[in-house]
Formats: C-alpha cells, sequence, structure tokens
C-alpha cells in the first residue's frame, strides 16, 4: 500500500466486511512496532462512522515504572507481558462496549495485554531503513545519556516484538512503504 490515508480507506472497508459477517460487537487490533504508522491510520479512521479508536499508549504504565521492570525482570518478554500496560484497566474499558459497537484499539503487544477479547489483529509492518530513519527523527530531542537508554529500550522491545510475533498470527498483514 502507498501511503497511511490508503491503508486507512482499506481498512475502513474491510472493517465493514468484518462487522457485516458478525452481528455482534467487533474489537479489533492494530498493531505494529513503534514508529510504523499505527497512529498516523488511526487519525485517518477518526471520522469513520461507527468506530470507537483507542489508543493502548493512554494505558502505559509510568515510563520509570517500566524501566525498573525491564532491569529486574527476566526474560525480556515477560516485562512486555506483564509490565508494560495497566491490563486491568485496558481489558475494563474494552469490556465496556455496546452489543453493536466496532473498537479499533492501536498498540503494541495487544494480545499479550488483553488476552482473547480482540476479535480481529491487524499488523502493520514497515520496512527496516524507514523504522529507523523515523526513531532517529523521533529521538533529536534527547541528550546523550537519554538515548542511550532509549536504545536499549528500542532493542529490547523489538526483541520482544519478534517473540510476540511468534506467538500470535494476525488476521492480516499490511505492508506500508
Amino acid at each position: 500500500m502507498s501511503t497511511n490515508t490508503d491503508i486507512a480507506i482499506f481498512l475502513e472497508k474491510q472493517i465493514k466486511i468484518w462487522k457485516d459477517s458478525n452481528n455482534a460487537h467487533l474489537i479489533i487490533g492494530l498493531e505494529g512496532p513503534s514508529g510504523c504508522g499505527k497512529s498516523t491510520i488511526t487519525n485517518a479512521l477518526k471520522n469513520a462512522k461507527g468506530i470507537t479508536l483507542i489508543n493502548a499508549d493512554k494505558y502505559l504504565l509510568p515510563l520509570n515504572t517500566r524501566l525498573e521492570k525491564l532491569s529486574k525482570t527476566k526474560p525480556v518478554t515477560k516485562t512486555y507481558r506483564e509490565y508494560w500496560y495497566d491490563k486491568e484497566a485496558l481489558v475494563y474499558t474494552l469490556s465496556q462496549i455496546g452489543d453493536q459497537e466496532i473498537i479499533l484499539i492501536e498498540g503494541m503487544f495487544l494480545k499479550w495485554i488483553t488476552g482473547e477479547i480482540i476479535d480481529k489483529l491487524v499488523r502493520i509492518e514497515i520496512a527496516p531503513d524507514l523504522l529507523l530513519g523515523y526513531r532517529e527523527k523521533k529521538c533529536r530531542k534527547y541528550t546523550y545519556s537519554q538515548l542511550e537508554s532509549m536504545g536499549d529500550l528500542y532493542y529490547l522491545c523489538d526483541k520482544a516484538w519478534e517473540d510476540y510475533c511468534a506467538e500470535y498470527k494476525p488476521n492480516m498483514i499490511i505492508e506500508t512503504a
């Protein structure tokens, strides 16, 4: 697909197809690594009729809590599985949806966080060089010592993401260019 807007249009059509075949509520997870375009795609869908958008980042635990858990918990994937998000608050929010509602939640490690609540999983994949360019641009505002810890954090996050992707297969993969 060429742009995030194109992806959003395609995804909106796919959501309608999934909803037409399902009379109950529908929870769709839009996931991918940091910097792959999840938020941009979600923002393009903000005016889509009948879709409620949730950003899992609003349920992140404080950074100092996450970094402390990273330094103390082995294997690292357990940190992301157990200590990255306020799982109870997110699962509670998702459990409050109405019978006919469509929810699109964007984030990382969604199945680790929510278990089987998500009905459909859409994974965004991005070329590694594009991902690195995004992260480099994002990191320009930080000091060197902050960048060192962020570099470790990105490395550990990418490792956990590989493990997660091996464990959970999405209903659909969308490659961005």
